[in-house]
């Protein structure tokens, strides 16, 4: 009984529908089968639906307006085909029926047919000029084009007529905003706060808008603008906190993570970044919460799992936070970083060995390069070079030659010796990569060093920096191959200023103290020199200084000095 009642209405509503639009009444038993239609639609039974309307339109073969609903429905049920198909038929009965010139606009934009979508909208936009969604629609396929032009005379001309038009307004300032015209667009936001004062779309976009412009705390006043009057507004919370950690006001950005946490606790991307904030603030016990979270949801989430930890071994769980490095799959993109970086924790608590056993596991799971260079410079460090030689050779020997790779064999093969290989090395270096400014400098000191091709050593190290022109290193190069050609005044300027920039090198306050021997001033040298050795130097440079100053000491001033 409930049924037919329900029926009975929906045939009356459908009654004023077509009175309303002028039409002839269809058949009775067409009324009906379209009334238990939309009845089946309500109950969420498409099929059923589909099929009385089908029902329906046997009854009343002629009908336009089924059509369109039919082509509605397959449209919903996923059969855009279907639907244009019977929105086609719907035209051909009745070239004004709007409803199914809509869905044949959707399809054809949907289909990437834009300019039939824009022949169908204009002929919609001719049967009803008031029709704001059809300007609007019609604008954005012209934008889709690139022809903002015309996109924007289709929404000026409808506001000539309409000028508070608040949907038209909006999407003519979206459209200057996105031909990066933000004067413009930030004028017609204003128009329509002026009618829509909390119009939550415009208040986001503007603040975008003043983002893009590099004007971030205007930004930010509209965001806070915009979270007073809808605090609910989480995409302009979350906006907000992004752009706080941005401009590294962290404490800020705090905040509001911690209330988009309270307003939504599930959220897995609010609770990552709340993390993050937190462990850039040292805050590890807490940073770690938020990324158990998100791992007890998401697993597979690598970079988290680094993060967590990350925090354990800054927290002192050691063990722990490397037993979470090792849960990284060797198919993780980050799976080389989680190994150098645990790696590095055995390395720097004393367990070389460990570390090293734990890269030549990894290297057995993924042969990445990567990592091979990492145990090549964990070897360095355990001053076991001809190790770390061989494996960066190997490295080589394989096809992986890289400017750094090499570099780095040409720092080892210096450290065993071997000095010809190692310039021979830099040489190749630079040939791969001609503004290497490392290899540039390391060639060009080493001929100064030798006292030989010293303006070759010139045209090198500026060269070097001419890319790091602020390194205090490569700047000592420069003063030292002026003073193996025994400039010392030119030598001092550029000594001088590398001592100021690298005041705690043992190296370059020798340096300085040999320019200030030649230029007469020994007490100054001999308190470079003496500085020099507290700074902790090499073996080969501490027993280098100590002979300088044994040698000043003694009296032998003349050989105090490099030759």
């Amino acid at each position: 009984m409930r049924v037919f009642f329900i029926a009975l209405l929906i045939l009356a509503l459908f009654s004023q529908r077509a009175g309303a639009e002028g039409g002839d009444l269809p058949p009775r038993g067409a009324m009906y089968r379209y009334a238990m239609g939309r009845l089946m639609l309500s109950r969420g039974d498409s099929k059923k639906a589909l099929q009385f309307y089908r029902d329906a339109l046997k009854a009343d073969p002629s009908s336009s307006f089924l059509r369109s609903e039919i082509a509605a429905l397959l449209l919903r049920l996923g059969k855009p085909q279907k639907a244009m198909d019977m929105a086609l038929e719907a035209v051909k009965w009745d070239p004004e029926n709007l409803d199914a010139l809509k869905i044949l606009g959707g399809l054809y934009s949907a289909q990437g047919k834009l300019q039939e979508a824009i022949e169908i909208y204009r002929e919609i936009i001719g049967l009803n000029p008031r029709d704001v969604r059809a300007h609007v629609v019609l604008s954005s396929l012209y934008v889709e084009m690139k022809d903002f032009e015309r996109a924007i005379e289709v929404l000026q001309g409808f506001l000539k007529e309409q000028p508070d038009s608040v949907m038209a307004l909006y999407y003519l300032a979206r459209i200057y905003s996105e031909m990066g015209k933000y004067e413009e667009a930030l004028k017609q936001y204003r128009k329509v706060l002026e009618l829509d004062p909390g119009m939550e779309a415009a208040l986001l976009d503007m603040a975008l808008i003043h983002e893009l412009k590099g004007d971030s705390q205007k930004a930010i006043e509209i965001y806070h603008r915009l979270i007073r009057e809808h605090p609910l507004n989480l995409r302009a919370r979350e906006r907000l906190g992004q752009l706080l950690i941005r401009e590294n006001r962290l404490e800020e950005a705090l905040q509001e993570y911690r209330l988009l946490k309270e307003l939504d606790s599930e959220n897995l991307r609010v609770r990552m970044t709340l993390g993050f904030i937190l462990f850039e603030k040292g805050r590890f016990k807490e940073a770690a919460d938020e990324f158990s979270f998100v791992l007890g949801v998401r697993p597979e989430n690598h970079k988290v799992r680094l993060y967590l930890a990350l925090c354990l071994i800054e927290e002192g769980k050691t063990e722990e936070g490397l037993l979470e490095l090792e849960k990284i799959p060797p198919e993780a993109d980050l799976f080389p970083d989680a190994m150098k970086y645990a790696a590095y924790v055995l390395q720097r608590r004393g367990d070389g060995e460990r570390a090293i056993g734990l890269l030549k596991a990894a290297l057995k799971r993924k042969s990445a390069p990567e990592l091979r260079y990492f145990l090549a410079l964990l070897y360095e460090e355990l001053d076991r070079i001809d190790e770390a030689i061989r494996t960066i050779e190997e490295l080589l020997q394989e096809g992986h030659k890289h400017p750094e790779y090499l570099f780095r064999l040409g720092v080892l093969y210096d450290k065993a010796g071997k000095k010809d290989r190692s310039l021979q090395m830099m040489k190749e270096v630079i040939t791969l990569d001609p503004n290497h400014a490392d290899a540039l400098n390391w060639l060009g000191y080493s001929y100064a060093e030798r006292g030989i091709n010293l303006e070759e050593a010139e045209r090198l190290i500026r060269r070097a920096l001419k890319v790091r022109p602020n390194d205090g290193y490569i700047i000592d190069s420069l003063g030292w191959v002026y003073y193996k050609r025994g400039l010392y005044k030119e030598a001092f300027d550029y000594l001088m200023k590398a001592h100021q920039l690298v005041p705690n090198d043992p190296v370059i306050t020798e340096h300085l103290g040999d320019v200030y021997l030649k230029l007469g001033n020994p007490e100054e040298a001999l308190r470079l020199w003496k500085r020099a050795l507290e700074l902790g130097p090499r073996e080969e440079d501490r027993r280098r200084i100590e002979k300088k100053l044994e040698d000043f000491l003694s009296g032998e001033k003349g050989s105090a000095h490099n030759p």
